[in-house]
């Protein structure tokens, strides 16, 4: 009997151990995982639906009262998308009128966003934003008051003004305005990037400021920062050099404009000729000759992703193919202009999955549930990276069988871009 007893607790304590080694593995999985994901919790559902948010010029860290005023392009998407790009928590507004749909009504409260209407009503909704400030959290408003599909800006409405000048009459304290120019590739689609400038800010220590004037320069400064369109061509030419820039060197976008002079844009469309003949990714090729080895090892590397991540994707697709129509057929439904898709997109997403998901337990069993989430979100990053994964394939395969071309490409690159090296690119405006 004592040898059972002991042969028993021998056991039980090598199920607590592997219990221990299971749970500490789990533990450096999860952490290590979560390394890789943006800080933002908003960055994090966002990248489901856009690939990047670059960030020209980031925002200073203060313990002063901040006010971030931005241009509104997108919808409900603009504060995520400043959110995640800035890493700060903002407190958001809406326009009061929409949250009389049931939706929109269900996803302010949900994310703790503060209805504004006209100024007449609005004194409720300024005192709630004053105290916000007076407690040290940033708050956003977009004063062109809704989303828009223009070439250039709305005027901007005198509200956010009006707020900075009641909180340093209710607090006495100084108020940080910091304004943000926001841009969108192709806000409608998947896939896309956005872009955030912090174009600058402005303190201000007495009530005693003009508001229109004040207002104006926050709408001149924005608009000065934001790249203007003549055409479509031009906007894609326009997205295409920032793309390239960035790859580069991020710092080189700092008020970055279509080049003007005849110089410039014939090197620039000479490179873009080049790349869109090669096709050649800038960043892959990273200005600098390498060993033959690595493009092969690199090579492979693609291939192997792409090909075994596959079936992975055509299985996340299929399982939750139910869900993927139900949400574009909703979206679509709602959707009656371009600068509402992506908004709906993102709404209807927190809804139609989750419900689809908790529906898909009910009726099977937690394996199934797991396996659909899994490969779903694997089938969303699959479709995001195979575009940029083939293009980096073309690129090595061009430097292992083509040395001569990619040499005269990455020379005319650094011709065009003005660069010596990897250090500062110089922009004509």
């Amino acid at each position: 009997m004592p040898h059972k007893k002991d042969n028993r607790n021998a056991v039980m304590q090598g199920d607590t151990l592997n219990d221990i080694i299971i749970f500490t593995l789990f533990f450096a999985l999860l952490v290590s995982c979560s390394a890789l994901l943006p800080k933002n919790k908003w960055a994090i559902l966002l990248k489901l639906y856009y690939r990047r948010f670059r960030t020209v010029r980031s925002m200073k860290p203060s313990n002063m009262a901040t006010l971030v005023v931005a241009n509104h392009p997108n919808a409900f998407i603009d504060p995520f998308a400043i959110e995640a790009a800035l890493n700060v928590k903002l407190t958001r507004t809406v326009r009061a009128d929409w949250t009389k749909h049931w939706l929109v009504r269900w996803f302010t409260q949900a994310v703790g966003a503060v209805p504004l209407a006209s100024k007449a009503s609005n004194k409720a909704a300024f005192t709630a934003l004053t105290q916000t400030l007076n407690a040290g959290k940033a708050v956003i408003l977009f004063p062109e008051g809704e989303s828009h599909n223009r070439r250039t800006l709305k005027p901007f409405k005198k509200g956010a003004a009006y707020l900075a000048k009641q909180y340093i009459e209710s607090t006495g304290h100084p108020i940080r305005v910091v304004k943000v120019a926001l841009y969108y590739e192709d806000k409608s689609k998947l896939n896309t990037n956005v872009w955030v400038d912090v174009v600058g800010e402005s303190i201000y220590t007495d009530a005693n400021f003009n508001v229109c004037q004040e207002t104006k320069q926050w709408r001149e400064e924005i608009n000065t920062a934001l790249p203007s369109f003549k055409n479509t061509k031009e906007k894609q030419y326009h997205n295409w050099l920032l793309r390239t820039l960035y790859s580069i060197n991020p710092k080189a976008l700092t008020g970055l404009k279509v080049p003007q002079s005849d110089h410039s844009k014939s090197q620039i469309t000479l490179l873009h000729h080049w790349l869109d003949k090669a096709p050649i990714n800038l960043s892959t090729l990273n200005m600098t000759k390498r060993s033959n080895w690595r493009y092969i090892v690199d090579s492979t590397t693609q291939l192997a992703i792409l090909g075994l991540g596959l079936p992975l994707f055509l299985l996340g697709f299929v399982l939750n193919s139910a869900a993927i129509f139900i949400h574009y057929g909703l979206v679509k439904w709602q959707s009656h202009a371009e600068d509402k898709w992506a908004s709906n997109a993102f709404v209807l997403g927190l809804v139609v999955y989750p419900v689809f998901w908790l529906g898909l337990l009910i009726a099977t069993n937690p394996g199934v549930l797991i396996t659909t989430v899994i490969t779903g979100l694997y089938a969303n990053f699959y479709a995001q990276t195979s575009t940029s994964r083939l293009r980096d394939l073309r690129t090595y395969f061009g430097c292992l069988f083509q040395p001569q071309s990619c040499a005269d490409i990455r020379n005319t690159a650094k011709v065009s871009l003005n660069l010596h090296s990897i250090g500062t690119v110089k922009t004509e405006s």
